[in-house]
C-alpha cells in the first residue's frame, strides 16, 4: 500500500498555534476570535516551516493521508497519452481544439 501526506491549502500562525485547512473559512473558524493576522496559501510544501511541515506529514494527529491506488488499463491509456509526444490529446483535454 501507497499513502501520501495531503498538504493544506492555508495556514494560519498565530501565538496559540498554527491552523491549518482546505479554505480560508475553515481556518478563520478554528483562529482564535481576537485573531487579526494574515492568512497564507500554501501553493506546496516548500512555503512551509520545517515545524509546519513535520506537524502536517508526520505527526499522526494532524497529518492527513490519501491511498494511492494502482490504475486501471484505462488509467494506463490515458497516463501513456498526457506524456506522450502527441499534443492532440492534451489539446482536446485542456478544450484548446
Amino acid at each position: 500500500m501507497v499513502y501520501v501526506a495531503q498538504g493544506a491549502e492555508y495556514i494560519a500562525e498565530t501565538p496559540e498555534g498554527n491552523f491549518y485547512g482546505n479554505t480560508l473559512e475553515e481556518v478563520r473558524s478554528q483562529c482564535p476570535a481576537k485573531y487579526h493576522g494574515y492568512i497564507l496559501h500554501l501553493k506546496g510544501w516548500g512555503e512551509i516551516s520545517a515545524e509546519g511541515f513535520a506537524e502536517l506529514a508526520f505527526n499522526p494527529k494532524t497529518r492527513v493521508l490519501k491511498k494511492i491506488l494502482p490504475y486501471d488499463k484505462e488509467g494506463e491509456t490515458r497516463f501513456k497519452a498526457l506524456m506522450s509526444d502527441n499534443v492532440d490529446y492534451r489539446y482536446n483535454l485542456l478544450g484548446l481544439k
